[in-house]
């Protein structure tokens, strides 16, 4: 599940004098964190062997407020979303920076992003397909441009008959999560934000079943979804 360090990230807004102000940032370190291996075996018994996991982590997002009633429900923050897709327009606060990832080589990313004072009331992260400006592609780049893509075997707890998978998806998956700051003394434009991505659980609720290979896209989907459920987030003042 996505988690938030509580007691930084809140539902209420900092009392200044006799209003409500949002404090104003204008930098952020970003450290990210690919973590763990998958698990291979699930609760049916199934056994997988994965040849090849990666996916395109294309952006991390931090939305100034708006005087605007938010579109999004409640719901809609935990549920993978087909809304993200590639901009031309440079936004200073966002970590635009699409990065090719490998899911089975753990990797740290270091960076600071920089931009003119604003807000932050959403954080939105974006796994999006790769294209001409992603970073750490292969060399040949793949033949296909994907969001997530997982080959490999696998065979059902109940049969030795191996089954043989592609799940490829150009679909994005996008969460974005409310934030405020509530009861802080600010006293630092700069902020420090942490996103562990663990991918101990990318194969959830998948089964060694014919379903791999007749739905291949629906399967890497939740694969995205697990990815997203199963990273933290962490922000608070520097």
């Amino acid at each position: 599940m996505i988690a938030i360090v509580c007691w930084v990230l809140s539902c209420g807004q900092i009392k200044k004098d006799s209003g409500l102000v949002e404090p104003l940032f204008s930098n952020v370190d970003i450290h990210l964190e690919l973590s763990n291996t998958p698990i291979l075996l699930n609760e049916r018994g199934d056994m997988f062997e994965i040849d090849t996991a990666v996916a395109v982590l294309y952006s991390i997002r931090f939305i100034e407020c708006s005087n605007e009633t938010s579109w999004y429900s409640p719901q809609d923050f935990f549920l993978p979303r087909a809304l993200a897709g590639h901009s031309e327009i440079a936004i200073p606060s966002h970590w635009n920076r699409p990065t090719y990832l490998d899911l089975l080589q753990p990797q740290s990313i270091d960076t600071t992003i920089s931009f003119p004072e604003q807000s932050i009331c959403h954080l939105a992260l974006t796994w999006a397909r790769w294209d001409g400006g992603t970073f750490d592609l292969p060399e040949p780049t793949p033949s296909t441009t994907f969001s997530v893509y997982v080959a490999g075997q696998c065979t059902a707890g109940d049969d030795q008959q191996q089954i043989d998978f592609i799940l490829e998806t150009a679909v994005p998956s996008e969460v974005v999560l409310p934030i405020t700051f509530e009861e802080l003394v600010i006293q630092s434009p700069d902020l420090k934000f942490a996103l562990d991505i663990d991918v101990s659980d990318m194969l959830e609720t998948i089964d060694c079943t014919s379903d791999l290979v007749d739905n291949p896209d629906r399967q890497a989907l939740q694969v995205l979804y697990n990815l997203q459920q199963n990273a933290t987030w962490t922000l608070e003042p520097k």
